[in-house]
């Protein structure tokens, strides 16, 4: 029978790990030595106990196992006061910032590590994504003031065209220019320009479908008149003559 204590379990002494090493390889019913890519460190099934978790690895061998942020994170967990403590938290600290893209990011790690000799590089850091983002918020705000401001189609197309280096928003445009078109011209004008996956273009696009239908269906009726009265006018000059 396993110990399953965590100081046996987590293989703290040579001597334990030598003992459960010859109780794993010598018990009858062994698993086949093919099957050794299921065990994650060695181990294998043994009279239908799941050893699968089993973790063998000293504290020098876990830590140099550990290569990314969640590992050296396992190492702390595993080993709170390991030999390798400090530099683990080192490394979690040094890879966390490297992993930084986004203001949370930033503002998690001046909250994670205040004491930290990276701080002035995240801060700056911070700074300038913020700075970014009041930017963005201001030129979208000034972008959608000029939309609602537009009272014609060539006004949305004037300012889409100004715009667009600035990656106004295509979707709003569209469907500003679709509320101000008033005919098939207008429709056929914003599928061109805005596209007809756009907002605007999808509208515009059915709107074109609808007024097509309504051609045929326009066709159709005027035939369907045109065509019986030209058949009594044949007839009629026929039997007249």
């Amino acid at each position: 029978r396993y110990d399953m204590e965590p100081i046996y379990r987590d293989g703290h002494y040579k001597k334990c790990r030598d003992s459960l090493h010859d109780i794993i390889t010598n018990c009858k019913g062994f698993e086949s030595s093919s099957l050794s890519y299921m065990y994650t460190y060695g181990c294998g099934w043994c009279n239908n106990v799941d050893v699968s978790d089993l973790d063998l690895r000293t504290d020098d061998e876990f830590y140099s196992s550990c290569n990314n942020l969640s590992s050296f994170r396992e190492y702390i967990r595993k080993y709170p006061s390991g030999k390798h403590r400090t530099e683990a938290n080192l490394n979690i600290m040094i890879l966390q910032y490297k992993s930084c893209k986004t203001i949370a990011d930033f503002q998690k790690f001046i909250k994670d590590f205040p004491n930290s000799n990276l701080l002035p590089r995240a801060q700056a850091a911070l700074d300038n994504l913020i700075h970014i983002e009041n930017d963005r918020k201001a030129r979208i705000a000034r972008q959608d003031n000029a939309i609602v401001a537009c009272k014609t189609i060539d006004d949305v197309i004037a300012l889409f065209n100004k715009e667009k280096a600035n990656s106004i928003d295509i979707s709003k445009c569209s469907t500003r220019a679709f509320e101000l078109a008033s005919c098939k011209g207008d429709y056929q004008r914003i599928v061109t320009i805005f596209g007809s996956s756009s907002t605007g273009g999808v509208k515009a696009k059915a709107k074109l479908d609808e007024i097509r239908k309504k051609g045929i269906n326009k066709i159709k009726w005027i035939l369907g008149i045109s065509i019986p009265l030209l058949i009594i006018i044949i007839v009629f000059l026929i039997w007249g003559i």
